[in-house]
């Protein structure tokens, strides 16, 4: 009888929480994954089973569920009102949970009911404004019926991002469902990012000197505002005297310095960070091919790079190759490891730090005639073991983008972060990367926030945590300085917009007029960053008596205006002061040489 017994009991190996039937064609197996979570992230599970006997000789009195890279803790198993037994024993990143029945189901067509409750730290985690989930993928091989369910609190965020993105969902009282059904969603796992934007605070120090024996500008590139993230600027100590954009989209700040002068320049900041990219003013043409080229650690021409790209063609073929090929070494986290470049990362697959994964995506895809960057900058993450970097020391984590003819935007992706976690960051892009810079035309500058230290006293210098959303100040001062200022027939007018807000404006319409009428010049300042100039020359011509000059020069932009005094009136009385004392120094000379020729009479 025991024999027997033991021949018909039926085990379930679960892998990745999906459990795997040895008689499959004995049972009818059907189960209903549930997260919960609640306003703080925080996660509790629930996976109601319903196995039901296709032959009237089997029954079951023990199942077997593998939970791996997962800690399930508080774990409680029951059948109806009544609690089951269970063990629990690890073995490396698993955890196997064997739940004891101490009565038999025989019978064609019986069923047994059971729930697993759990709670799980991993599976969701909220980041200052954002809750993310990541359920990672399931082997549903042996399932007849699968169903995952996340539940969230109604007063949640926006959803920014869902994968698989086929689902229903419903909205009540007090929370909101979304529903996936079908095997398939067991192969992709559910990503999905709830809230509409990520806020992080930044102090970043900039060690700077100036080696020259005269007074110099020094450069620092600060966070910019690229597609996915907003900066805004809230104190720079001390200002800089100017600042301006680069051809990739850099924000450079100017800091002038005396003779040997060394500075620490500290900048306040907040960033705005979206998990899907803005419309922002598009590059020109000629920059995002300046994107193509060949550098020190993007081989474009090496034979090895050309031979992937022919094969490999579009960025998402390039990125699943990155991925696959590539390991994170987390051995040379440590101290200052070399950059590797695309070429020798092929060759060192398993040396690959965040740098190795950038540059052989962007070789490969330049190879392919695809536009692709850099961006250097910081990366949250609770767990850096599986998502290296966290911002420890000032180390920095790199990512690539790619420009999106279709989208009209340059795109990131994450191959790092997919190859330590397994999660996509191809088709999505998390709220928790803050550029610092981008590097386009150079693979190394400018250097990111970080960088700049003073070699006989390193300190840590970057700091970001998150932030409560900021104000917006836009805000434009005018001010117009007088050009050819003792010519009493035309002047010049040096109009100057300078942004003294702390958020950089784009498409910014301006008009210039005379006495309100007559339009001099109007246009479009496409980019305006904080404590930057725009200049607009203005040419005034009086005539005699300033009867062409206009009274007023009317500036506008947006609902403001600005008006300059042209001083026509006083004008027209130096001109004609100065035709009278013209008129009188004529008279006087002429009187002059006709006395000394009475005198030599």
């Amino acid at each position: 009888m025991k024999s027997l017994l033991y021949l018909l009991i039926f085990f379930i190996l679960i892998f990745l929480l999906v459990p795997g039937v040895v008689y499959a064609d004995d049972f009818d197996v059907k189960l209903v994954a549930t997260y919960k979570i609640n306003s703080q992230g925080e996660l509790s599970a629930n996976f109601s089973y319903s196995i039901e006997n296709l032959k009237a000789e089997v029954m079951m009195d023990e199942f077997h569920v593998n939970f791996v890279h997962l800690d399930p803790v508080n774990i409680s198993v029951q059948e109806g009102n009544k609690k089951l037994s269970f063990t629990t024993s690890k073995e490396q990143n698993s955890i196997y949970l064997k739940v004891l029945f101490d009565d038999k189901v025989y019978g064609l067509g019986k069923k047994r009911l059971f729930e697993i409750n759990f709670d799980e730290k991993n599976i969701s985690k909220k980041t200052g404004n954002i809750i993310e989930v990541s359920i990672p993928k399931l082997n549903a091989d042996d399932l007849d019926s699968f169903e995952s369910v996340l539940v969230l609190p109604a007063t949640v965020g926006p959803l920014a991002y869902i994968r698989p993105d086929t689902y229903t969902s419903y909205k009540n009282e007090d929370s909101i469902v979304y529903r996936f059904e079908g095997k398939d969603v067991s192969q992709t796992g559910i990503n999905a990012t709830f809230g509409e934007f990520q806020i992080f605070d930044f102090t970043l120090n900039y060690n700077i000197e100036n080696t020259a024996a005269n007074w110099s500008d020094i450069d620092v590139a600060v966070p910019p505002d690229t597609a996915y993230q907003r900066i805004f600027i809230t104190n720079s100590d001390p200002l800089p005297v100017g600042s301006r954009v680069d051809n990739d989209g850099n924000w450079i700040f100017s800091y002038r310095l005396a003779p040997f002068e060394k500075k620490t320049v500290t900048l306040q900041g907040s960033a705005q960070v979206f998990s899907y990219p803005r419309s922002l003013a598009i590059p020109p043409p000629q920059s995002i091919i300046k994107n193509l080229s060949n550098t020190d650690y993007w081989q474009v021409d090496s034979y090895p790079i050309k031979e992937l790209a022919m094969d490999l063609k579009t960025p998402e073929r390039i990125y699943d190759y990155v991925v696959k090929n590539l390991k994170y070494d987390f051995s040379r986290v440590d101290g200052s490891p070399n950059r590797l470049g695309a070429t020798k990362a092929l060759s060192a697959p398993y040396s690959a730090l965040c740098t190795e994964f950038t540059d052989l995506f962007i070789a490969i895809s330049r190879s392919a005639g695809i536009p692709a960057r850099e961006i250097q900058g910081y990366a949250y993450t609770q767990n850096s073991k599986t998502q290296p970097l966290s911002l420890v020391s000032d180390v920095l984590h790199a990512w690539p983008q790619y420009w999106d003819s279709d989208r009209r935007a340059w795109i990131s992706v994450d191959p790092t972060w997919e190859s330590t976690t397994g999660i996509d960051y191809f088709n999505k892009f998390d709220m928790n990367h803050l550029a610092f810079v981008i590097h386009g035309e150079d693979d190394r500058y400018p250097l990111p926030a970080g960088s700049y230290k003073f070699s006989d006293n390193p300190k840590k210098d970057v700091f970001v945590r998150f932030g409560e959303f900021p104000s917006s100040e836009e805000k434009i001062n005018i001010s117009h300085t007088l050009k050819s200022k003792y010519n009493l027939f035309s002047k010049k007018f040096e109009i100057a917009f300078t942004n003294s807000g702390n958020v950089a404006l784009y498409n910014l319409d301006y008009e210039i007029k005379y006495d309100s009428t007559n339009i001099s010049d109007k246009g479009i300042v496409e980019t305006l960053i904080p404590f930057e100039k725009f200049e607009k020359s203005v040419d005034v011509n009086y005539g005699f008596l300033a009867k062409k000059a206009p009274k007023k020069i009317i500036v506008s932009y947006r609902d403001k205006f600005y008006e300059i005094d042209t001083q026509a009136d006083a004008i027209a009385i130096s001109q004609v002061i100065f035709f009278l004392a013209s008129i009188f120094l004529i008279l006087l000379v002429f009187y002059l040489l006709h006395r000394r020729n009475e005198d030599s009479d």
